[in-house]
């Protein structure tokens, strides 16, 4: 039990973590997850149960939070290495905030899971890394809030963007790689919300590809979003969703941006697979409310 906790338990694991429940609380000024900030290729997580509730406040523009590991795998190595998470349950509610503004114009890169955050299943010339994820379900609710830092120093000027790649998943949040990642009985039954309230498209601010899924929120790399279709070897089987989705995200269709669209879906917000292969869905179920709500 880690009562007020700051920072993750580990900051970084090539190894495994076994058997391990952790409860208590923990506040986050920086990315990170009650067990691991980052998970390196080949790094075992099995049968751990995450009891803490995470609350973070970031004013930086990357944003990876979750109930296991922000961030997976992290190094490169030579060969084909698989990283996996097995029989893990996320129970702790996931709750926070970013400010945005002129000077900071909004988070962008936002990884938020249920279990697993921002993965990069990847590498460069042969390597192969795999991410395999088994029985890893999410009960825990995740809420997600962007605001404006200061509303006054908006107007009548032009933000970059107020919001940028965003994946809220119950079970993952984004899959920005190239390699291969199965997904086997990974269940969400938390609600999920993206509540960005003070966020228009009102002198130039431009959300873009803000994706919210029961499972995956952004199953694709950045450029997939309607840029270049070429995302990840992917399977999900035996997934499932039963929680409520609310995507409160701002369509703003006449962007020059191709790809500022709001992502959401049962299963996934968006999943795109190979040009050479698709990517594959099995024996998946919604039965959650999915709500949608254009600014």
């Amino acid at each position: 039990t880690r009562t007020n906790a700051k920072r993750p338990l580990f900051l970084e694991l090539s190894g495994e973590i076994k058997k391990l429940t952790l409860a208590g609380n923990l506040t986050l000024s920086d990315h990170g997850a009650p067990f691991v900030k980052d998970l390196n290729a080949g790094a075992k997580i099995t049968d751990c149960t995450n009891e803490m509730d995470v609350t973070f406040t970031f004013s930086d523009n990357t944003t990876y939070v979750a109930g296991f590991a922000a961030v997976l795998p992290t190094t490169q190595e030579d060969g084909n290495i698989t990283t996996t998470l097995t029989n893990c349950l996320n129970k702790g509610d996931i709750t926070g905030e970013t400010s945005y503004s002129q000077d900071k114009p909004g988070p962008y890169n936002v990884a938020i899971g249920g279990v697993v955050g921002d993965v990069r299943a990847g590498g460069s010339g042969a390597v192969a890394y795999k991410v395999i994820m088994t029985n890893c379900d999410n009960n825990g609710t995740i809420k997600f809030t962007p605001q404006p830092s200061d509303a006054a120093s908006t107007e009548g000027k032009d933000l970059i963007a107020s919001m940028g790649l965003t994946g809220i998943g119950g079970v993952a949040g984004t899959l920005r790689a190239s390699k291969s990642i199965e997904m086997n009985y990974c269940d969400n039954t938390g609600n999920i919300t993206l509540s960005a309230a003070g966020m228009t498209n009102v002198n130039g601010m431009r959300p873009y590809a803000i994706c919210l899924g029961g499972v995956i929120g952004c199953g694709t790399n950045q450029s997939g979003m309607g840029v270049n279709l070429n995302g990840h070897e992917i399977t999900l089987t035996d997934c499932n969703n039963k929680g409520l989705l609310y995507n409160c995200g701002d369509n703003y269709s006449t962007s020059s941006r191709g790809n500022n669209k709001v992502y959401t879906g049962g299963l996934a917000g968006a999943l795109v697979g190979l040009e050479s292969k698709y990517a594959t869905v099995k024996t998946c179920s919604n039965t959650g409310n999915v709500i949608t709500y254009d600014l």
